[in-house]
C-alpha cells in the first residue's frame, strides 16, 4: 500500500515538487505507522528458515 506512494514521489519528483513532497510525506507517515506498530506485534523477531531475512 506504501509502495505506489514512494514510486509516485520518485516520478513526480521533476515535474512537480508539491506533490511529489505531499506523496513523500504520506509514505513516511505510513512507514513509521508500520514501524511503531511492529514494535507491539513482535514482528521484528521473525527469520526466515533458508537465512533470507
Amino acid at each position: 500500500m506504501l509502495l505506489p506512494s514512494y514510486i509516485a514521489s520518485v516520478l513526480y519528483k521533476e515535474d512537480d515538487i508539491a506533490l511529489a513532497t505531499a506523496l513523500r510525506n504520506e509514505f513516511e507517515s505510513g512507514l513509521a505507522r508500520l514501524t511503531a506498530g511492529a514494535g507491539r506485534t513482535g514482528r521484528e523477531d521473525f527469520a526466515s528458515e533458508s537465512g533470507w531475512c
